[in-house]
Formats: structure tokens, C-alpha cells, sequence
């Protein structure tokens, strides 16, 4: 795929240019296909933020659903929206919406085969 180069940068709409604490989430869930594999790079870094938190999503996934199976039921069968919109100069420069499963199924073999959170369902 494609090589993305981004820096700070406060005027745009996504969180992702800034060193604001994000939370824990799952990009692009405004697309109806996320990236599946994310590589970042830093080559300069001059200032404070940009802390990281990891979570094994598969590991959480397992114990909702022997924990709270209501819970995980409604996760996987009711869909949430997903919404990104970043204007300029009063226009629509980037606008992606989708709707989908926090935890999406095969619809073959039932395994979990994704996971999409984030608390910040539009912009």
C-alpha cells in the first residue's frame, strides 16, 4: 500500500496530528475496510504527548464474552456509525462514514475476525 508521512498539526480535524491523548481505539473505523497493518516511524520527535497504550484486543474480546455474553451479543449483532468529516476553508475536503459490528464475525465460520472501537464515533 501506500506510504502516509504526516506532522503535528492542529488545524486538521483527526486527533492522529496532534499530542493529545487519543485513548485506546482501533483506527479508521469510518472506513467500511480498515488498515489491517500500521507501521509508524518516528524520525524526528521535538516535544512532550504522544504517549502509547496497547491492548491485547483478541485476549478482551474472549473474556467479554465468557464474562458478559449480553454484552459481547450486542456488540457483534448491532451495529455502531463511525464518522470522520474534516473541512476547509468552510467545504468538505474528507468525509467517510460507515456502520459496523465492535466485534465482527465470519459470516462462515464465526470466528472473530475483527475488532473496531473507538469512543470517538464522529468528528
Amino acid at each position: 500500500g501506500d506510504i502516509a508521512a504526516f506532522e503535528a498539526n492542529l488545524e486538521r480535524a483527526d486527533t492522529a496530528y496532534t499530542s493529545e491523548y487519543i485513548g485506546l481505539h482501533t483506527d479508521n473505523t469510518y472506513w467500511t475496510q480498515p488498515a489491517g497493518l500500521q507501521i509508524l516511524h518516528c524520525q524526528h520527535r521535538d516535544g512532550t504527548g504522544g504517549e502509547n497504550i496497547l491492548v491485547d484486543g483478541l485476549a478482551l474480546a474472549n473474556d467479554m464474552s465468557e464474562e458478559h455474553p449480553e454484552a459481547y451479543h450486542i456488540l457483534s449483532t448491532v451495529p455502531l456509525p463511525a464518522e470522520y468529516r474534516e473541512d476547509e476553508g468552510g467545504r468538505k475536503k474528507n468525509h467517510f462514514a460507515n456502520l459496523d459490528f465492535t466485534f465482527k464475525h465470519d459470516p462462515v465460520t464465526g470466528h472473530l475476525m475483527q475488532i473496531r472501537f473507538n469512543v470517538r464515533l464522529g468528528t
